[in-house]
């Protein structure tokens, strides 16, 4: 912006290319050129310093959320999490009476899903009687 000779070079440049039709047109349209230069890495600098603090957000929720997730399988809870998230492989290897006892002690209870074949019931065949009359 304070070295007027580069500026009237630009100027020239824009004139020798047909932009503009005068010497002054040309001149403005270059300052307003370089105005917008310099308004826009202003601007990159308040972007990065956004870009950093959203990144160092993501990073402590990361970070946090590893810790939890480290920790969690240490617990009582995150052994009883990986105990029960077991149980329907373990399902067949188990004593006959062990889910109906989970059922009644801890309110664990069996899912099941809803397909084509579950309202399904077959038919009660009927007995012909004779009736004599």
């Amino acid at each position: 912006m304070v070295d007027g000779e580069h500026i009237d070079k630009i100027a020239q440049q824009l004139l020798h290319r047909g932009h503009f039709g005068d010497d002054s047109d040309a001149r403005n349209e270059t300052l307003k050129m370089i105005t917008f230069i310099i308004d826009h890495y202003e601007k990159i600098d308040r972007l990065l310093s956004e870009i950093d603090r959203t990144n160092a957000g993501y990073t402590r929720a990361l970070v946090g959320r590893t810790q939890y997730l480290r920790n969690t399988s240490r617990d009582t809870k995150g052994q009883l999490i990986e105990i029960i998230k077991s149980l329907p492989k373990l399902k067949e290897d188990l004593p006959l009476n062990t889910m109906d006892d989970l059922q009644l002690s801890v309110n664990v209870y069996k899912q099941c899903w809803v397909d084509e074949n579950s309202l399904y019931r077959e038919p009660k065949k009927r007995e012909l009687s004779k009736s004599y009359h």
